[in-house]
């Protein structure tokens, strides 16, 4: 961003060597640029050779140093290429984050980023966007922290759609540092805590290093990695976004016009009722309507790009731009693929599929940032007052508070049984549910006020108590943040209650499954409240005598027993899940999980996998039953003053399959007093320490007494077991990095996941049970 006209630059002239360069060095190779890297490094030299490289970035740094409106047209031209950008090094996010190393980076910093990225030798992304209910188009919405530990900053969080993520050498980082603010960090690929996850899938492969969710967990940065001032990172990102926002609309504006012009040539060219598709009525009225699209496009364009060399910023207009700009390109490849008719298509399209390619670069560049940016906003001029973060953004110089480029919606739900003064707990809405409830469970009053209570802050499922005058009822959901593929299943959870009602199995009623995600975010069951006594911390065991404990260590083991030999015939379960292969299948599905969730590297995991994989076909003809897959203490409602189980709890991960696994996961969550290494695990910890309880060999002959269990079969169903707490484990710590995992020992999870690995090896190493307490 540069103000002034560059001195010995002629815009004009290298407007006209780029179409050049486009046309005669970057179009006939477009097939093979995606799937060879040599192609694209032999382009940059030609570009550079060519006197086109960097036109965006400061000369000082090697760049051309152009101004806005210089670029408009250097860029455009660019754009009729979706790898025009990359080769010629003014593609986003390195365009973006060029103009923002120079305008906010320390010399040091800019040395050290800035030179090698203009010279092309590095590429950067730049993360701000975060999954839900984290930053997406409303940075008030933050979830990514950065916390001052002595003379470095930790960052913790999640980002998701980074572009460019994957291979790129450092990324700048936004980060909440306060209540209402931000600041902005440069953060080296290599930093310790910082991992590129999956990348999303997109119909474009075009974009080097992919689209990906980035993870920082405890990520340890020094003070030195502060770009600009700390707790300015709002105001100072203003110096990238808003013109990013203009350039993409001038590199799309490029890939309209490529699109506009392969179709001129082909309706001069076709013949239709005994003239040409050029000459047809029809065919006119769409190709001016392209004219008009590229004509007010580029206007509103030049507009805002000369506002911005004039006063530094232009909010206002290059919202505008962008909010027309990404529409109507859109409506141009459109038209254009409609009078291509099936030439359009990548197999028969004459100009080697590049009509396609304009209309994929559209699809997955200015429609989707489109619809997430929220500029009607913008151009309305809000209609509400600003919230605290909105105002200090005001406050930092970004623009007039309720104004900026990017706002917040207020939740304005209301409902029947709603109430002003009664707060929404984490994860509900009082006013939408209540409206759902009161037409739909029995026994509720559709005018009666709700209340609701956080129960379980969920290591896994959130649950509450739903009440209403003298009613009570159970609601659960799954936890906020990240969500394992699978998991937290409420539909398998309400047909399990429902089959368990004719069983011996003690359960709660269910009463309804809403699958209705605008009620309160997600699905959601809601079943009968049962009174008792949950066992979940050594707090809850003050008191019990030793003959107290022991007999609720033997009932927990008879329910078990009773699960596992409960007949399913009539309970609509007989079919429920695939017992064949199930060990198999499990150690593969959690072995692939950890892929898809973990924070970091994790030593003895692959061995652990391995391990698992070469001996569960051995037991995959051993009897099935139905297999609760959280089998727990704390997961029972008992009776106060008896040991009877009243209910058993948490059913979301139940299946038919190997009953053993039921019994090496009560094992490996069965605490003793002297246990070491299960102290890393935060999860019933000292529940069952007290007289009385036994320890895990007691609970195993307990078991067997009733249900006979082969010891080597065991020893893999606890290697399995640990193997998949590992991933669980891990994925809690990973929502509490994001802000949204609401039990409060999730901070405790970070050693869980290496400790059940532990675990696990030494049970594999051929330590059996005693391997869980050492």
């Amino acid at each position: 961003m540069h103000a002034n006209a560059t001195p010995g630059v002629d815009a004009e002239d290298l407007a006209k060597r780029v179409r050049s360069f486009i046309d005669h060095q970057v179009i006939p190779v477009e097939r093979e640029i995606e799937t060879n890297p040599e192609i694209r490094a032999g382009l940059r030299t030609a570009a550079r050779a060519a006197g086109v490289f960097a036109p965006s970035a400061p000369t000082g740094y090697g760049g051309l140093g152009l101004s806005m409106r210089e670029q408009v047209d250097v860029l455009e031209e660019s754009g009729r290429s979706l790898f025009g950008p990359l080769v010629m090094n003014c593609a986003a996010p390195d365009e973006g984050n060029m103009t923002l190393l120079e305008h906010v980076a320390t010399p040091s910093q800019r040395e050290r980023y800035l030179r090698p990225l203009v010279a092309g030798d590095t590429r950067s992304a730049f993360a701000m966007t975060e999954p839900a209910p984290g930053a997406g188009s409303d940075p008030a919405a933050l979830t990514t922290t950065a916390v001052r530990d002595g003379a470095d900053w930790l960052i913790d969080g999640q980002k998701r759609f980074i572009t460019g993520a994957d291979g790129a050498a450092f990324f700048i980082v936004m980060a909440r540092t306060g209540a209402d603010a931000a600041t902005m960090f440069l953060v080296d690929a290599g930093a310790p805590g910082l991992s590129v996850g999956r990348h999303i899938p997109t119909i474009d492969a075009g974009f080097t290093g992919g689209h990906c969710e980035v993870v920082f967990a405890h990520c340890r940065v020094p003070s030195s990695a502060v770009l600009g001032e700390v707790d300015h990172g709002f105001a100072n990102a203003q110096v990238r976004l808003g013109p990013a926002r203009l350039t993409h609309c001038m590199r799309w504006l490029g890939v309209a016009r490529r699109a506009h012009e392969i179709m001129l040539g082909y309706v001069v060219e076709r013949e239709l009722f005994g003239s040409r598709l050029a000459d047809l009525g029809l065919a006119q009225h769409l190709i001016a309507d392209n004219e008009i699209d590229i004509a007010a496009s580029r206007a509103l364009i030049r507009t805002a790009a000369a506002t911005i060399d004039q006063r530094g910023r232009a909010n206002h207009e290059t919202s505008i731009a962008k909010t027309f700009v990404s529409e109507a390109v859109g409506r141009i490849v459109d038209r254009s693929v409609q009078l291509c008719g099936g030439r359009a298509s990548p197999t028969t399209c004459r100009w080697h599929g590049s009509l396609p390619r304009c209309d994929r670069s559209a699809s997955t560049t200015a429609r989707p940032r489109c619809i997430a940016g929220r500029w009607p906003a913008v151009l309305s001029g809000g209609t509400r007052p600003p919230g605290p973060a909105e105002q200090r953004m005001a406050d930092e110089g970004r623009g007039p508070a309720g104004n900026g480029p990017l706002q917040a919606e207020a939740d304005t739900t209301t409902g029947p049984g709603s109430a002003d003064t009664v707060a929404d707990p984490p994860g509900l809405s009082l006013g939408r549910l209540a409206a759902y409830l009161g037409r739909r469970l029995p026994d509720a009053d559709p005018d009666a006020p709700w209340q609701a209570e956080l129960l379980a802050g969920g290591r896994s499922n959130l649950t509450y108590r739903i009440s209403q005058g003298a009613g009570s009822w159970v609601l659960r959901r799954p936890p906020l943040g990240h969500v394992m593929p699978r998991a937290h299943d409420m539909a398998r959870e309400y047909r399990v209650l429902r089959g368990l009602e004719r069983t011996a199995v003690p359960s709660a009623r269910p009463y309804l499954l809403c699958e209705d995600r605008s009620v309160v975010g997600a699905p959601f069951l809601v079943m009968e409240h049962v009174d008792g006594v949950v066992l979940s911390s050594a707090a809850d065991c003050v008191g019990l005598s030793a003959g107290r404990s022991a007999a609720i260590a033997d009932v927990l083991v008879r329910t078990l027993a009773t699960l596992h030999d409960a007949d399913l015939t009539g309970t609509g379960l007989e079919t429920f899940g695939q017992p064949a292969g199930y060990l198999s299948r499990q150690a593969a599905l959690w072995t692939a999980q950890w892929e898809r969730t973990k924070v970091r590297d994790l030593p003895g995991f692959d061995r652990l996998a391995h391990w698992l994989a070469a001996r569960t076909d051995a037991f995959a003809d051993r009897a099935w039953a139905l297999v609760h897959g959280d089998y727990r203490l704390d997961n029972l409602i008992l009776a106060p003053d008896t040991a009877q189980v009243r209910a058993v709890l948490d059913w979301e991960m139940a299946t038919r399959g190997d009953p053993v696994c039921d019994v090496a996961l009560l094992l490996v969550y069965w605490t003793e007093p002297g246990d070491t290494l299960r102290r890393h695990v935060p999860v019933a910890l000292g529940v069952t320490d007290g007289p009385g309880f036994g320890d895990r060999a007691a609970i195993l002959r307990a078991y067997t007494a009733i249900r006979p269990v082969d010891p080597d079969h065991l020893d893999v169903c606890l290697v399995l077991t640990c193997l998949k707490l590992a991933v669980i484990m891990e994925s809690i710590y990973f929502r509490h990095l994001q802000g949204k995992q609401l039990g409060s020992d999730a901070a405790d999870m970070a050693g869980a996941a290496a400790a059940l690995v532990e675990m696990g090896l030494r049970v594999a190493d051929g330590q059996g049970v005693a391997a869980l307490g050492s």
